[in-house]
């Protein structure tokens, strides 16, 4: 590859890795010899996205050069994720994001997947951390009911704290114009 064409190509990975609130990467095992295949997967996984009601144009798919990808992983704090690029690399990326969108989205992935040998799961970015193979799986069985419960305890607690300084506020008030009309009287 020509340096300049390095050049792009690294400015492109990095817009990726900065810009994308999840990546998935996946070795696509014995689709090398067949191009066409790692297409008409790509088309299933389009299919698989368009039914779990996320907008074809907000995933995308991209077959890495690995060194490149490391390189552009070395100086920032995913470094972790490039022991991960080994091989054919598929990366499978959103900006969508909502949390629950993307755990439906991720056991999706984790389903279809599983019908299939050629793609294996490496790792991959949720928001500003690295997960490991190992961690999505887990990531992808969290019930949505789990999280839905989890968003209604966090939006009581921010209400809650919100009220409660709303009323420190107001009682503070009072005393604060006290305290500074007895210092102006001084």
């Amino acid at each position: 590859m020509k340096k300049h064409k390095k050049s792009y190509v690294y400015q492109e990975y990095s817009q990726i890795l900065n810009e994308s609130s999840i990546i998935i990467a996946m070795h696509y095992n014995n689709l090398v010899r067949n191009k066409t295949n790692l297409e008409q997967q790509k088309i299933e996984l389009r299919k698989l996205v368009q039914n779990n009601s996320i907008h074809e144009k907000d995933l995308q798919f991209k077959v890495i050069k690995n060194t490149l990808m490391r390189k552009v992983l070395a100086n920032t704090q995913y470094a972790s994720f490039a022991d991960c690029l080994h091989g054919p690399t598929l990366l499978v990326y959103t900006n969508k994001n909502s949390a629950i969108n993307s755990i439906d989205f991720v056991k999706q992935l984790l389903n279809w997947q599983k019908e299939r040998t050629d793609f294996i799961v490496l790792g991959a970015k949720y928001d500003n951390s690295f997960i490991s193979a190992a961690d999505i799986s887990f990531f992808g069985n969290i019930s949505n009911n789990i999280l839905l419960e989890q968003s209604k305890l966090i939006s009581l607690l921010v209400q809650n704290t919100s009220q409660i300084s709303g009323t420190l506020i107001n009682s503070y008030l009072p005393l604060l114009l006290t305290t500074q009309s007895i210092t102006n009287l001084k």
